[in-house]
């Protein structure tokens, strides 16, 4: 991986602000590439290191190192029934109040299309809301092709 490094700073240190904008976008896809090849290697060796670990769980048993625990885990996702079962049985339970209801939701239960269907287009219970703040302060990048300019 060390090879990988030394390349990957081969390509960013040949361009600067003085450089073409041709000799940017070869600096950048040398180093994609090299970068991908390195997240590949370390997926490859994390998955090498879980799979040797949980060998030996298998073997062991569940373990702890400090405050670590190591375990096989399992599969495990949370279902719901019919969502007007559920309604109905929510409605029934709290007298019908609508608050204790909307509390019982996860986010943004309401699919906007489907009620604005119901509703009509133009209700004004559904938004956009744009933001000028990024979240992280890092480069970003899009490809114009699929802006439709």
């Amino acid at each position: 991986m060390t090879n990988e490094l030394q390349r990957l700073g081969d390509a960013l240190e040949v361009v600067d602000s003085t450089s073409s904008i041709e000799e940017i976008r070869h600096a950048i896809d040398i180093s994609d590439g090299i970068i991908a090849q390195v997240k590949e290697l370390l997926e490859t060796l994390k998955q090498e290191r879980d799979e040797h670990i949980l060998r030996i769980v298998d073997e062991k048993g569940p373990f702890q190192i400090g405050h670590i625990k190591y375990y096989r885990g399992v599969d495990k996702r949370q279902r719901s029934g019919d969502p007007v079962d559920i309604l109905n049985a929510l409605s029934k339970a709290t007298g019908g109040d609508f608050g204790a209801i909307c509390d019982c939701l996860s986010s943004n239960a309401w699919k906007a299309g489907q009620c604005k269907k119901v509703l009509g287009k133009d209700t004004e219970l559904f938004w956009y809301e744009e933001s000028d703040k990024l979240k992280e302060s890092k480069l970003k990048s899009v490809n114009t092709k699929f802006l439709g300019e």
